[in-house]
């Protein structure tokens, strides 16, 4: 398994894939921060007042991230807030379809018509998609020394659950 997971070139086309997705994502939130907002609170998680901040933030976040890695610098750094906003990402989803919501889930571009529930439950699959690439990449996508500390890490964090 190893073998196959750590492959240089399967490593190399996850980042290069979910890197471009991240940062194409990023660019109508970029251009229409307010229109991200309006979809960020059709979601009804968060206060009214505080939908403004990540609306700002996520897109930088999510474009410096797609970036990073791509050049497969920070790692741990990169793989560790695209693990953060995938889990976001799948969570605010998951709930908008159990609750029935047709909202425009902004995952792409924020000016689109309201989605179905048959299209977030696909961004829900290529959330959980691209989450398990990042894992992949975070595991297997170093030294093997790092792979051995990061199994330990993420044992040690299931033992306590």
């Amino acid at each position: 398994m190893e073998k196959v997971l750590g492959n240089k070139y399967l490593l190399w086309a996850i980042r290069i894939i979910i890197g471009i997705v991240f940062i194409y994502a990023s660019f109508y939130k970029i251009i229409s921060p307010f229109e991200f907002a309006k979809s960020i609170k059709n979601y009804d998680m968060m206060p009214i007042e505080l939908v403004n901040l990540p609306a700002i933030i996520l897109p930088y976040l999510a474009i410096i991230c797609g970036i990073l890695l791509i050049t497969g610098k920070m790692r741990r750094g990169t793989g560790f807030w695209m693990i953060v906003m995938l889990v976001g990402f799948i969570i605010g989803l998951t709930q908008a379809y159990m609750r029935g919501l047709d909202i425009n889930c902004g995952c792409f571009n924020p000016l689109e018509n309201a989605s179905s529930k048959s299209e977030i439950l696909v961004r829900i699959v290529e959330d959980i998609l691209m989450l398990a690439g990042v894992l992949i990449y975070m595991i297997f996508g170093g030294k093997k020394e790092n792979k051995k500390e990061i199994m330990n890490n993420w044992n040690t964090i299931l033992n306590k659950i």
